[in-house]
């Protein structure tokens, strides 16, 4: 008898999925790091009348998650439930991107309504392609076991996406203008994302439409159907877990600057940490696919990267070593990061696909647009962090007193530590590892 093939763990299909997040990730770099420089430089708008339209246009941002949401669960378009999101959601995209970036002389009031709408139509259009594009993890990827590929994918044209665009996009913006390169970077997107529609097309089939059928009867989902998918016993744990990682590694990334500044007095070892912690986080990602077959699965392989961060914040509060050792250290941790962020994705799918399995009801659609959430509820609890924690340990950037310097290891790596922790008792408790999903899907016949 001929032996089988051993099967490859990552694949073409997986990475040009994981290309969609590439993209998807420079339209959200150019507005973190670039966009509000352009409106107080280039267009001249005042730091509070920037900061007035941001604020509006992330708030918008996030409430149009759910609505996109349900919008998609109610779709069934000829060519697929997510595939037409992704071509249009991805059109409109790289229009506004690159309108966000264009300056047509407005001043005044007039230049803040004009590039707040830019921002917003831009995020809403984003959140068009990247909703549908979440969602298809599962359609493209049924087996549990094939997912941490296609999420590790992901991660890893993230981190490629930041540290590309970093090199090259301060020179861009200064040799050919900021509405010329936002263009270039727009096309880029579009033809990005094109492809991803036309290598969804034999997976992303449309719903039967006559009466009576076992998938239609699955597609028939209601607002009650909804609110009951995101209030279950899992959904709490991922959630939990999921907010509480993403707010501690927003958290600490802010607070380097502090802690290198004010314990270490060491800044020039900041640009090692930065450089350091996300090339192991790129390497990370791309053997989390390998941890997750030797441990057991996506919820496991998130389990063991927070192990890995949490103990390397411990190792870090606790360790009075050279500003270099614990630099190290600290970028070790973002190993265990990265292996958590590369299998969230896949960790959810099993929690889409165990809704479906136990309920009878697809929810895909409107549950897997929920997973672009998270980060940004995560945002708002760095804020909370950041905010009331600097107070606490009675902060203040014009007077640095002893008792502020000596908060400063606790905010940084005592309390992170502790989220985290709280993080591995949530996964530990959350339910649905591969090989239940696997067992629940060959007793329904799927």
């Amino acid at each position: 008898m001929e032996q089988q093939k051993k099967k490859s763990i990552y694949s073409v299909q997986s990475y040009r999925y994981g290309l969609g997040n590439f993209f998807t990730t420079i339209i959200t770099n150019l507005s973190s790091t670039y966009f509000s420089a352009f409106l107080t430089t280039a267009v001249g708008l005042s730091a509070t009348a920037m900061g007035s339209a941001m604020a509006v246009a992330s708030m918008i941002d996030t409430i149009s998650i759910p609505i996109i949401g349900i919008l998609i669960q109610k779709s069934n378009f000829k060519s697929g439930k997510f595939r037409p999101w992704i071509l249009w959601g991805a059109i409109f995209c790289a229009i506004f991107n690159w309108l966000r970036f264009t300056d047509f002389g407005f001043s005044g009031g007039a230049a803040v309504a004009y590039f707040g709408l830019m921002y917003i139509l831009c995020y809403v259009s984003w959140n068009l392609v990247y909703s549908p594009y979440t969602g298809l993890l599962p359609v493209l990827a049924p087996d549990p076991s094939d997912r941490a590929s296609y999420a590790a994918c992901r991660i890893q044209m993230n981190s490629l996406a930041k540290f590309l665009l970093s090199l090259v996009a301060v020179t861009a913006f200064a040799a050919i203008g900021y509405s010329a390169f936002a263009g270039i970077l727009s096309v880029l997107c579009f033809l990005g994302f094109y492809q991803l529609y036309m290598m969804a097309k034999p997976y992303d089939k449309p719903v039967p439409k006559a009466e009576g059928t076992d998938k239609q009867q699955a597609e028939n989902v209601s607002f009650l159907d909804m609110v009951k998918s995101i209030i279950s016993f899992p959904m709490l744990m991922f959630l939990i877990a999921g907010i509480l990682k993403i707010a501690t590694y927003f958290a600490v990334t802010a607070l380097s600057v502090y802690y290198y500044t004010y314990v270490l007095e060491d800044r020039a070892m900041l640009t090692l940490y930065l450089s350091l912690s996300t090339a192991l986080m790129i390497g990370g990602s791309f053997i989390t696919p390998f941890v997750s077959k030797l441990v057991g699965g996506s919820r496991n392989a998130y389990i063991v990267g927070g192990v890995i961060y949490a103990g390397s914040m411990l190792i870090s509060y606790f360790s009075s070593s050279s500003a270099l050792f614990f630099t190290i250290l600290l970028s070790i941790g973002y190993i265990g990061y990265s292996f958590m962020h590369s299998a969230e994705a896949a960790v959810y799918s099993n929690l889409v696909d165990y809704t479906e399995l136990k309920t009878g009801k697809d929810l895909k659609g409107f549950l897997m647009t929920l997973l672009s959430l998270s980060p940004k509820i995560g945002g708002v609890f760095q804020g909370l962090i950041l905010g009331v924690g600097l107070t606490a340990i009675g902060f203040q950037a014009d007077h640095v007193t002893e008792q502020a310097i000596a908060g400063l290891p606790i905010l940084f790596a005592l309390f992170p530590a502790v989220l985290l922790i709280i993080v591995i008792i949530a996964m530990l408790f959350y339910p649905l590892t591969d090989k239940k999903i696997a067992q629940m899907r060959a007793e329904a016949g799927k």
